[in-house]
């Protein structure tokens, strides 16, 4: 079952639960859609060849984004958690001991009372047995990404600072069926033993931390059209961990235990083209062109980074922005190892370079990952600093009212002159 497990946890790529534009504040707005239309200071995260894409005026950028997106649909870490304190609770009141004024096993503590051992009740067999059927073939998906872009742009060979930190990781549950009979059985007996439950709990994924210079080049092709070529050679730093822990041991603040967790360094790649005439834009992108594969610690498991190339057709006016993207090649989850491909299409509308509104929309073709809607809002006064506000989910009515775990938001904060 283990091997199994990590079969679909760990083939691991560039793939994400979400997509990684899903944490970029500007772009999240528009469903991820910014690799033909994006700006140089946040579109350049997607395809370096925007880090040329800038106006005669801009010599200095600034920008921080963060995200967060979870599907957290079967409240499995909370169910996981709950049996492993009630599972304690009960091998606490039927063995015999010593316990402190609040009810911990304590044989060191000199004002502790003896404690008869006692019989396990029927009603606590059947709370135990509704714990353990409430975690049972359940799983909670979970991604979180900061990113910063330090941007020079000139017309000689516009220069970029870029950092980004992703990380994927999924919980699933697998309950062996022999362990209800185990619970029923112990009803009247003492010593209830939860060491005896073979259930378990695990977390997989991976977090991949990456530092590179964008360097971008725009070459006039005519007279309304030009060619944006970009490269990011990065330094990346790539950590895996699998967690595994019974039922009645298991807690999520062991996940990243250095037992659990193994760590590498590498080199990779990032290319883009753009190709502007008028207001139509067409670009091309490849992102971590270098094959890689990393440990974990189960010698027979690897991680493996994959290139993701992706295509976009896109509309950039003064006031208002299109555009339509597409994976040309599928990836594999961080943490489920699920194939995926993301269509994406979003549009903005531009108040005066002083406010935007932006929607968006995702689908996964492998079909593998929800849809995914998205609405974003932006404030820039006098185009010199900028917040974007964007979330996204499966419904986000549902989400506005609370009735789904599944969505998330990106926030961006920058400056430019």
């Amino acid at each position: 079952m283990k091997k199994t497990l990590l079969s679909l946890a760990l083939i691991a790529a560039s793939g994400t639960t979400a997509a990684a534009e899903y944490y970029n504040g500007r772009l999240t707005g528009m469903a991820g859609a910014g690799y033909a239309t994006g700006g140089y200071a946040d579109g350049v995260l997607l395809n370096p060849s925007l880090g040329a894409s800038h106006g005669e005026k801009d010599d200095f950028a600034l920008v921080l984004n963060g995200g967060l997106i979870g599907d957290d649909e079967d409240e499995l870490l909370d169910g996981l958690e709950e049996l492993s304190d009630y599972l304690d609770e009960l091998e606490q009141r039927t063995t015999a001991g010593l316990i402190d004024d609040v009810g911990g096993f304590d044989p060191n503590n000199p004002d502790a009372f003896e404690q008869n051992a006692r019989e396990l009740l029927e009603e606590e067999a059947e709370e135990a047995t509704r714990l353990l059927r409430n975690v049972d073939d359940k799983t909670t998906k979970v991604g979180a990404s900061g990113s910063f872009v330090v941007a020079i742009p000139n017309d000689v060979l516009s220069l970029s600072i870029v950092g980004k930190s992703h990380l994927e990781a999924a919980v699933l549950s697998f309950v062996d069926d022999d362990d209800y009979a185990y619970i029923q059985d112990a009803v009247n007996q003492v010593g209830f033993d939860a060491d005896e439950l073979e259930s378990y709990g695990m977390g997989v994924g991976a977090a991949v931390s990456e530092v590179g210079l964008t360097m971008a080049k725009s070459l006039k092709t005519g007279e309304d059209s030009r060619l944006l070529l970009g490269v990011t050679p990065k330094y990346m730093h790539i950590a895996t961990f699998i967690y595994r822990a019974d039922v009645d041991s298991f807690d999520e603040d062991d996940f990243d235990g250095d037992e659990y967790t193994v760590e590498e360094n590498d080199v990779n790649l990032d290319l883009g083209a753009t190709y502007q005439c008028g207001n139509m834009r067409y670009a091309l992108t490849v992102a971590n062109a270098i094959s890689g594969e990393y440990e974990t610690i189960d010698p027979t498991r690897t991680l493996k980074l994959e290139p993701r190339a992706t295509t976009a057709l896109g509309y950039k006016s003064s006031w208002f922005t299109a555009e339509a993207s597409v994976d040309l090649n599928t990836s594999p989850n961080f943490a489920t190892g699920e194939d995926t491909k993301y269509a994406r299409v979003g549009a903005e509308l531009n108040a005066a370079n002083w406010a935007q509104l932006r929607v968006g929309f995702q689908r996964d073709l492998e079909d593998n990952v929800a849809d995914m809607v998205s609405v974003g809002v932006g404030f820039s006064p006098f185009n010199v600093v900028n917040v974007d506000l964007a979330v996204f989910a499966e419904d986000l009515g549902e989400l506005s009212s609370g009735d789904t775990n599944t969505g998330g938001a990106a926030l961006q904060l920058g400056m430019r002159f």
